[in-house]
C-alpha cells in the first residue's frame, strides 16, 4: 500500500499543493550554507537544487543545469522591478553581444567614442596645447554626417570661441553649414587668426560653386590661433554627430 500525503511543520493543515509546508510567525527556513568550493564539489547536483553561498559573491544559488553539467545561477536580488520598469543598484552592468533597445536610453556618463553605435548622439572632445606665437591646429571628422562643433579657450586676457553646424558629404567637396568665430581682442592674449574655409552656405539659397575642394581634406577642420600670453595654453575642441 502506498500513502501519498503532505507534510506540515508548524501546521496541521499543509497546503495541498505543497509536499512540505513549513509554517511559522517568528522563524524562517534555513537551507544548507556552504562555500563556493563546497558547492562545486556537490556530486551530481539535481536540477533545481538550492544552497546559500557564504563566500565570494554571497547569496542563494540554484542549479539551473543538469546533474551531469550543473550551472549554478545566483538568485539575483540587485534588480528591482516596478511596473514595466527595472532598475539595478548593485554596481556596473556589462553587456556582451548585440542589444536591441526600443525607446529612450538615459545615462549620466557615456565612456568611449561611441563609434559602433547607430542612431545615438555621440560626443568627441579633445584639446590642443598652444605654444607661444602662431599655432596651426585641426580636428578631423568622418565624412557623410551632420555635426555640431565647437572650439573654446579662456585664459586671463584671452578668450577664443568658435562653433559651427555642418553636413559633410565626401572629403573632396565643401561642407554645407554655418560657422561663427570670436576672440577677445582687447586682451589679445589669444587671437583667432583663421577658421575652416571649407564651410559654405547662404541662408535660403542653393550653392553650385565651388564645385570641388582639395582632395581628401574637407573633413579636416583647420584653425590658426596665436598665443600671445608668453606661456603654453590649452584650447578645447569637440563635436557631436547629430544625424
Amino acid at each position: 500500500m502506498q500513502v501519498i500525503a503532505q507534510t506540515g511543520i508548524g501546521t496541521a493543515t499543509p497546503d495541498p499543493s505543497a509536499k512540505l509546508d513549513v509554517a511559522s510567525t517568528d522563524k524562517g527556513l534555513l537551507i544548507p550554507r556552504m562555500t563556493s568550493s563546497q558547492r562545486t564539489s556537490i556530486s551530481n547536483p539535481a536540477n533545481g537544487l538550492m544552497i546559500y553561498q557564504t563566500d565570494g559573491v554571497t547569496g542563494f544559488y540554484v542549479n539551473t543545469g543538469s546533474s551531469g553539467t550543473p550551472t549554478w545561477t545566483k538568485v539575483n536580488t540587485e534588480w528591482n522591478k516596478s511596473g514595466n520598469d527595472i532598475s539595478f543598484s548593485g554596481g556596473n552592468v556589462s553587456i556582451t553581444g548585440n542589444q536591441t533597445v526600443s525607446g529612450n536610453v538615459t545615462a549620466t556618463n557615456f565612456i568611449g567614442s561611441g563609434s559602433q553605435l547607430t542612431n545615438v548622439l555621440t560626443k568627441v572632445s579633445g584639446s590642443w596645447v598652444l605654444a607661444p606665437n602662431s599655432n596651426n591646429v585641426s580636428f578631423t571628422v568622418a565624412a557623410g554626417g551632420t555635426y555640431a562643433m565647437w572650439v573654446y579657450g579662456n585664459i586671463p586676457n584671452g578668450i577664443v570661441t568658435w562653433n559651427a553646424t555642418v553636413t559633410t558629404s565626401n572629403t573632396n567637396v565643401p561642407v554645407v553649414g554655418s560657422q561663427y568665430g570670436w576672440y577677445y581682442s582687447i586682451g589679445n592674449a589669444l587671437v583667432l587668426n583663421s577658421m575652416p574655409d571649407q564651410i559654405v552656405g547662404t541662408n535660403n539659397s542653393i550653392i553650385t560653386n565651388p564645385n570641388g575642394y582639395a582632395p581628401n581634406t574637407s573633413h579636416i577642420f583647420k584653425f590658426v590661433i596665436t598665443n600671445n600670453s608668453g606661456a603654453n595654453q590649452t584650447i578645447y575642441w569637440g563635436y557631436t554627430r547629430i544625424d
